[in-house]
């Protein structure tokens, strides 16, 4: 693992030729990116599934996105201030510790794998025993999203989990329910 001077990262399994900085990869040559990446560009992704089912570009713009949330819920940016996908921490009585408890098991995850993320970046320490809902439709719907998007993008990562069934991140407690509203869904997923 390799930090880059700028916050960026190189990430092992990113890509030949690609420079992940601040979780975007970049790629050395010119590369081409999938419909399926393109669908949702744009839209704040804070995966309701374990970070242990992502891939390594999933990983590293969850973890970004986890930071822009943050900032955003710590009152250190003006953009994605109204993101309807913040409220589930919002609701929580201190949402930053809310965020510390997503970062931490991506922050896990990516020591597993060899990765850096830099956990000085987070706010606050976490509350182990904090726990918020997700419902069991949301994660449904997250997981035929991640494998739409594994299909296309790291065929080899989708065979292996497209047979397993999904799993929450540790921060979520799966209770029964539809997709969220906040949720923007894609009608072929």
């Amino acid at each position: 693992m390799v930090s880059l001077r700028d916050g960026g990262m190189q990430v092992p399994g990113g890509g030949q030729g690609s420079v992940y900085v601040f979780g975007r990869a970049r790629p050395k040559t010119d590369a081409s990116s999938t419909d399926s990446d393109q669908s949702d560009r744009g839209i704040m992704r804070m995966w309701s599934l374990s970070p242990k089912v992502l891939d390594a570009k999933g990983i590293v713009a969850c973890w970004r996105e986890s930071l822009l949330a943050q900032a955003v819920l710590a009152g250190q940016t003006k953009g994605y201030t109204h993101h309807p996908q913040l409220d589930r921490f919002r609701s929580c009585k201190d949402p930053l510790v809310a965020v510390a408890g997503y970062l931490g098991p991506l922050a896990d995850e990516a020591d597993r794998r060899g990765y850096h993320f830099d956990r000085g970046k987070i706010l606050r320490t976490a509350d182990e025993g904090l726990r918020i809902d997700v419902n069991d439709q949301q994660l449904a719907y997250e997981w035929r999203l991640l494998l739409k998007k594994l299909e296309n993008r790291d065929s080899a990562r989708y065979e292996l989990m497209r047979g397993l069934q999904e799993e929450a991140h540790p921060l979520f407690n799966v209770v029964p329910g539809p997709i969220a509203s906040w949720e923007k869904v894609l009608p072929d997923v």
